[in-house]
C-alpha cells in the first residue's frame, strides 16, 4: 500500500491514517447510548445522540455486544500503532501482528467476563455479557469448565500481555534498568572508567589507567635528587577533569543497551549474548557472542538497524574481534567524557613506556 512514496511520508500517512480512525472509534465507544439503535427500542433517538451519529451507534453497538469494555482495545492499539508510525518505527510482520490483535481481544474480553461474576444466568441479562461482550462470555465459560477459576485468571492474563507485546511493539526491556540497578548482573564484567585509549605519536594506541598518588610522588623524587640537572614542571600544575565532566553512562543504561542489542538480533533470527562491557571515555564496545552455526556478516548487515534501536547516531561493528571469538559493536556514549593531558602524563602506559619519542596527546 503506497508503494509510491517513500518510506517516511507512507509512514507518517498511515499514521495519521490509524490516529483518526482510533478517534472515531473511540468517540463511537465513549458516546454510545443504546436508544439509538432502532431494535433496541421502539422509539429510538432521533438525530442519534452518538458524536459519530447513527454510524457511530452502530459501531458502539456492534463492538461492545462482541468484545464488551474490551473494545476500547481497539482503538487503543490503533492510536499506539500510529505513534510507532510517527516515530518511523521499523514495521512488525502483519501476521504476527494480527495475532496479537486476537490475542490481546480475546484475552482482554475473558478477563472482563471472569472479572464481572454475575448471580444470574440468564443470557442477555447478565453483567458478565455486558463487561465481556458475546466472546468473552463463551471463552470465560470454557475456561472455566476445563481450568477451574483460577487456571482460568492465569491463562486469560497470560494471552492479554501476550497479545499486547506482539501488536503494539512494546519491549519490556525498557523496565531492565530499573531491576539492573536492584539486581545487577553477576555473569556480565563490566570495565568502567578503566579502559581508555589514546594515540601515541599517531602510530599506535595504547591502554591507559590512573596511577595512585605514590607513583606521582616517586617520579618527582627521581628529579629532586639531581638539582644540577633540568627538572620538569610538576605535573600539579595541570587540571584534572571536575566531577561534572567524569559522569558517564550508568550501569543500568549499559545493561538496558545490551538487552536491546540482544533483542534486535533476536528479532532478525540471529542468537547471540553480550559477554563483557567495555566502557571508554568517548564510546562504549559490547563484546557479543554469536550462537554456534551464525554466521558473522549477517550481524554486519545489521549495523543500521541496531543504531536505529539503540537510538545511536551511529555503529561500528569489529567483527571478529582479534584474538577472541566475540564479534564488538562499538556505540558512542551519550555522555562523553574530556581525556586531560594530566591523565595522560600520570597513566601507567605513558610513565612505564620505553619509547623516547613518546607524545601524550590530551
Amino acid at each position: 500500500m503506497f508503494g509510491f512514496l517513500k518510506e517516511k511520508q507512507r509512514n507518517d500517512l498511515i499514521g495519521v491514517l490509524l490516529l483518526a480512525f482510533s478517534i472515531l472509534v473511540f468517540l463511537s465507544l465513549k458516546s454510545y447510548d443504546s436508544a439509538d439503535i432502532a431494535f433496541n427500542i421502539s422509539t429510538p433517538n432521533s438525530p442519534a445522540h452518538n458524536y459519530i451519529g447513527i454510524s457511530g451507534a452502530y459501531i458502539g453497538f456492534g463492538l461492545f455486544l462482541a468484545l464488551g469494555f474490551a473494545a476500547y482495545f481497539v482503538p487503543l492499539v490503533s492510536f499506539i500503532s500510529s505513534i510507532n508510525k510517527f516515530r518511523q518505527k521499523p514495521s512488525q510482520n502483519v501476521y504476527v501482528k494480527i495475532l496479537g490483535i486476537v490475542l490481546l481481544l480475546c484475552g482482554g474480553a475473558s478477563l472482563f467476563a471472569l472479572v464481572s461474576m454475575p448471580s444470574l444466568k440468564i443470557f442477555l441479562l447478565t453483567s458478565r455479557f455486558k463487561a465481556g461482550g458475546i466472546l468473552g462470555l463463551f471463552l470465560a465459560e470454557q475456561l472455566k469448565m476445563y481450568l477451574q477459576q483460577t487456571g482460568a485468571y492465569i491463562v486469560t492474563v497470560t494471552v492479554f500481555i501476550s497479545g499486547f507485546l506482539l501488536c503494539t511493539e512494546f519491549s519490556l526491556s525498557v523496565f531492565s534498568s530499573f531491576f539492573v540497578r536492584k539486581f545487577p548482573k553477576k555473569d556480565l564484567v563490566i570495565n568502567r572508567n578503566i579502559t581508555r585509549k589514546i594515540r601515541t605519536s599517531g602510530l599506535k594506541q595504547v591502554q591507559t589507567e590512573n596511577v595512585s598518588e605514590k607513583q606521582h610522588e616517586s617520579k618527582e623524587a627521581v628529579a629532586s635528587v639531581q638539582p644540577d640537572v633540568f627538572q620538569l614542571p610538576p605535573l600539579t600544575l595541570l587540571e584534572l577533569p571536575s566531577e561534572s565532566e567524569m559522569a558517564s553512562d550508568d550501569a543500568g543504561m549499559l545493561d538496558s543497551n545490551s538487552e536491546i542489542l540482544e533483542h534486535t538480533l533476536h528479532d532478525f533470527g540471529i542468537e547471540a549474548k553480550v559477554t563483557q562491557i567495555n566502557q571508554g571515555p568517548a564510546i562504549t564496545s559490547y563484546e557479543l557472542q554469536p550462537a554456534p552455526g551464525v554466521k558473522v556478516h549477517n550481524i554486519v548487515a545489521l549495523a543500521n538497524d541496531i543504531a536505529l534501536n539503540l537510538k545511536a547516531q551511529s555503529v561500528r561493528i569489529v567483527a571478529p574481534i582479534p584474538g577472541k571469538d566475540v564479534v564488538g559493536i562499538e556505540i558512542p556514549n551519550k555522555k562523553r567524557q574530556p581525556v586531560y593531558l594530566r591523565e595522560v602524563l600520570e597513566s601507567k602506559a605513558f610513565t612505564d613506556t620505553k619509547s623516547t619519542p613518546a607524545l601524550a596527546l590530551g
